[in-house]
């Protein structure tokens, strides 16, 4: 049996008074679980979140089973990622009694062993099955009798035991989560950095990074990497068209409101950003924290020259938060300008300092 045969199948119950295209949509949704993240929902307010929807000709040609246009792998994949049948067992359980009795005798016809307190699970696993099969570029299945229970075992039977799927499944849940902890103690000291390491991997998960946990993250599987993000306590992180110029004018603008600088140095679209990623991303960092700033406070932190100097970042937190009211403060983007010149520093180090900055 083919895929687009089944869903004819299907269509004999579930339906039957739509039309081909928006009967594939509508019977490929019921099978789909509700959005969970902010992402999902995104897809879901967009119309995306089946990968079927938006094109009508595709499916049409998927219900008429089309050789050269069956139900694309990529496209079963992302299905079987949302795989819930939930809302389908929902719709088959409303079948009158006599509708039931049609299935039942028709699925044993196919080969399937099925009786009326049962037929909905059988649909629902032929159903996943061929998505396992289509995931793989198989596009038919040759016998419906070799099809088994796919979904995973949730909970344990009435009489209190658990069967070794179930077992299995616990095993399973316990290996991500061991996965995610033994991360978590590897990189116990930089997972103050998990927003940025989700953010690479979203934006170049195939790039190289220098830092260790950022390569490391980018390796586990995605159920570990969701378990990560759990455990750290970080949403999970999409983008949006033209997400980089919104955050890059938002930035801009925010600095100036703090008074951190009375230069703009964010032109051409942020182009230091993006050269610290395409033309400087395997160069060493020059300086993390410059240790070049003067405290107007009277209590020393670091002596050099009978001055009182301290870091970037200790001169943020005063400048922001805990200035000495007869101070006389620079903002300091003016002065890592002046301390290395940057109007004629070389590209790569006015792209530290922004980085840095």
């Amino acid at each position: 049996m083919k895929f687009n045969e089944y869903i004819q199948f299907l269509h004999n119950y579930l339906g039957s008074d739509m039309n081909r295209a928006d009967y594939v949509l509508y019977i490929t949704s019921l099978f789909i679980k509700d959005p969970e993240t902010e992402f999902e929902e995104y897809e879901d307010e967009n119309d995306s979140y089946n990968p079927l929807s938006g094109s009508i000709r595709k499916l049409e040609r998927i219900y008429a089973g089309d050789k050269t246009h069956p139900l694309p792998k990529k496209d079963a994949r992302k299905l079987r990622a949302k795989y819930d049948s939930s809302k389908f067992n929902e719709e088959m359980l409303a079948l009158s009694s006599e509708r039931v009795k049609v299935i039942v005798e028709e699925l044993r016809e196919m080969g399937v062993s099925a009786n009326k307190s049962n037929y909905h699970k059988k649909c629902a696993d032929i159903y996943y099955h061929f998505l396992n099969c289509l995931s793989e570029g198989i596009k038919e299945i040759g016998d419906l009798t070799a099809v088994k229970k796919e979904k995973k075992m949730t909970g344990c039977e009435h009489n209190g035991t658990c069967d070794k799927g179930q077992y299995a499944d616990n095993r399973v849940d316990e290996s991500i989560q061991i996965e995610a902890k033994t991360f978590y103690k590897e990189h116990e000291n930089e997972i103050g950095l998990m927003p940025l390491c989700i953010t690479a991997d979203k934006l170049h998960p195939k790039h190289g990074n220098h830092r260790k946990m950022y390569n490391d993250y980018a390796l586990q599987k995605e159920v570990v990497k969701k378990e990560i993000c759990k455990l750290t306590q970080n949403d999970d992180i999409f983008l949006v068209n033209r997400w980089m110029n919104d955050a890059i004018e938002h930035f801009d603008a925010r600095i100036f409101e703090l008074e951190l600088t009375t230069r703009h140095f964010l032109y051409d679209g942020g182009k230091y950003f993006y050269r610290a990623i395409e033309v400087y991303g395997n160069e060493p960092i020059i300086v993390y924290d410059p240790q070049i700033f003067k405290s107007q406070h009277k209590r020393p932190v670091y002596k050099k020259d009978d001055e009182r100097y301290i870091s970037l970042s200790g001169y943020m937190a005063e400048y922001l938060f805990d200035r000495e009211p007869r101070g006389e403060y620079v903002p300091p983007w003016d002065w890592l300008w002046e301390a290395y010149d940057l109007e004629r520093a070389p590209q790569s180090v006015v792209t530290n300092m922004v980085c840095i900055f």
